[in-house]
């Protein structure tokens, strides 16, 4: 999440130039002529008029000096409104007349036909789509469009979105994106799922597809006969695909997917570790996942996975989960108990986000208008643990504090008390609920919103369980991503946030759906969050014929 500036002057500058950038998507009304006109992308649409614009750049010198440069809008003749088809796919919208005219979509990419299979960019290194005659990877929900990498289906029968039969072989499309050929196991067609990587059950088990490798060395025999070789000091890699486990009758078999793991049969499997044909030694009873620390710049969370005697950590920005001493090396906290054992009874306070400060009387404080945080009292990540609470960061040249007491501003009495646990929770990078009020921190403030909304039960939208930019309760949906600038309202201790537009409610709740992390869309509308909080396009009202690729 970006950093928030309060100096008005600069919100004002940065509200002028959200106006000028590409791309920006929001919804203006036309108060001269009554119509509404609304902004899609590059395009401007006038649905009463039946009219549409496109942005243009330009930059210009005024006569008597100084220099001009912006956007603005030229009429395009060539779309036929009756007639055209405006695409929404990730968070780019295209009218078909410019399908050929983007340089970034293949030539033979078939938007009739085209279809997302799966919007998760750090699985497959780019987003899948595929069309009748094409398997496509891209980035589709980002804002930067990459080269589209794309796979002939020519001679191929499609049995799903992921596996396919060529004369009388088997197919699968593996994670690296190549359909890798399924030998030396007879499956169910007709169940063949895939589950996480190149992980697929059928009702006869779960399965590996495409190889795996084995390190340490130790012989050993599974249930389904596979025989394990590994070295120490030698990695071998098998090409074979392999069945990992029999499916058990007794037992529910249906795998629990998360994130950076699945559980099948009671164990737990991380398909991107390093021997991620074998489960990680943990009980699935037991695991508690934690989101621990927030690395802002590289986009990505560190997770610890724990039982009562077992800590796993995610690797990296791909995710799958590791050790920690393969993670961290010889750093102070590998092999320490505290991060070793009992990790699932860690309840995180503060990922080193909400700007938690140490105080001069050796008590925790969280921020508020007069007591602020700063690089000299700073905190770090702060978890509870058995009636005490632990600071500490996940470097070098961090050490691990006790602390017996944590203090919170509780806005509606204007004082600072104790921190109730039993009111408190963490909800979102910077955002926290504390006695039913939402509240944000930014710039070394915590300030809490305006609005009044029912936060008991406001939670992340999660697509794939990866939070999107959205919250939601029974009434209201909140965007709280692409902050530029903050506007608040108030003095001192009666400062508060204004969240405005980032607020709408009636919502069909009951259709909504995830495009990307930052556009949803329900049977009525599009909502699309941007700098000026969520836009709400009608979908009906626009009179277009309108296709919205979604998985």
């Amino acid at each position: 999440m970006n950093k928030f500036c309060k100096n008005k002057k600069r919100e004002k500058i940065f509200a002028k130039n959200t106006l000028l950038m590409f791309f920006i998507l929001s919804f203006f009304p036309n108060l001269s002529s009554g119509q509404t006109s609304y902004i899609l992308g590059k395009y401007k649409i006038n649905p009463t008029e039946q009219k549409i614009w496109v942005s243009d750049f330009f930059s210009e010198t005024i006569n008597g000096g100084g220099h001009a440069w912006g956007e603005k809008y030229i009429i395009d003749s060539t779309i036929n409104y009756n007639n055209t088809t405006l695409f929404l796919i990730g968070n780019q919208f295209i009218f078909k007349e410019y399908i050929s005219k983007n340089g970034h979509f293949p030539p033979q990419l078939d938007f009739n036909s085209l279809k997302v299979i799966n919007i998760d960019v750090e699985e497959y290194g780019g987003s899948l789509c595929r069309d009748k005659n094409f398997l496509y990877r891209n980035s589709i929900g980002i804002e930067q469009q990459s080269k589209w990498e794309s796979i002939s289906l020519y001679g191929y029968k499609t049995i799903n979105d992921f596996v396919y039969q060529k004369d009388n072989d088997l197919y699968f499309l593996s994670q690296d994106f190549e359909l890798k050929k399924i030998e030396n196991l007879k499956l169910d067609v007709s169940t063949l799922v895939k589950v996480m990587g190149n992980y697929f059950t059928d009702k006869n088990g779960l399965y590996l597809l495409g190889g795996y490798s084995t390190r340490e060395f130790k012989a050993e025999k599974t249930e389904t006969g596979l025989v394990i070789y590994r070295k120490e000091w030698e990695s071998f890699f098998h090409n074979e695909s392999i069945q990992l486990e029999k499916k058990n009758k007794r037992t529910q078999t249906t795998p629990i997917i998360k994130t950076d793991y699945f559980i099948y049969n009671a164990k737990v499997y991380s398909p991107r570790s390093s021997n991620s044909h074998l489960p990680l030694p943990l009980n699935s009873k037991e695991i508690v996942e934690l989101e621990i620390k927030n690395n802002s710049y590289a986009n990505y969370t560190t997770n610890f996975l724990a039982d009562n005697e077992h800590t796993f950590v995610t690797i990296s920005e791909k995710g799958g989960y590791g050790t920690l001493e393969a993670r961290y090396g010889n750093q102070w906290f590998v092999e320490n108990i505290f991060f070793e054992k009992n990790v699932n009874q860690w309840e995180v306070i503060s990922r080193g986000d909400l700007g938690i400060f140490k105080g001069k009387d050796g008590n925790l404080y969280f921020p508020n208008q007069l007591k602020q945080t700063n690089k000299d009292n700073y905190a770090g990540i702060v978890v509870h643990k058995q009636k005490e609470f632990y600071d500490f960061e996940l470097n070098e040249n961090s050490t691990l504090t006790k602390f017996d007491k944590v203090f919170i501003f509780n806005f509606d009495i204007k004082e600072y008390e104790e921190l109730d646990l039993t009111q408190f929770r963490y909800l979102y990078e910077n955002f926290w609920i504390y006695k039913n009020r939402l509240y944000m921190y930014s710039s070394g403030v915590g300030l809490p919103i305006k609005e009044l909304i029912d936060n008991t039960n406001l939670y992340p939208i999660t697509h794939h369980d990866k939070k999107t930019n959205f919250l939601i309760n029974k009434n209201s949906l909140v965007y709280i991503g692409k902050f530029g600038g903050i506007s608040t309202l108030g003095e001192g201790l009666n400062t508060v946030q204004v969240f405005g537009n980032r607020i709408i409610s009636n919502v069909d709740f009951s259709s909504l759906k995830v495009i990307t992390t930052d556009v949803l869309k329900d049977d009525e509308n599009i909502y699309i969050g941007n700098h000026n909080g969520i836009s709400v396009i009608p979908i009906k009202s626009l009179g277009l014929n309108i296709k919205i690729l979604t998985e």
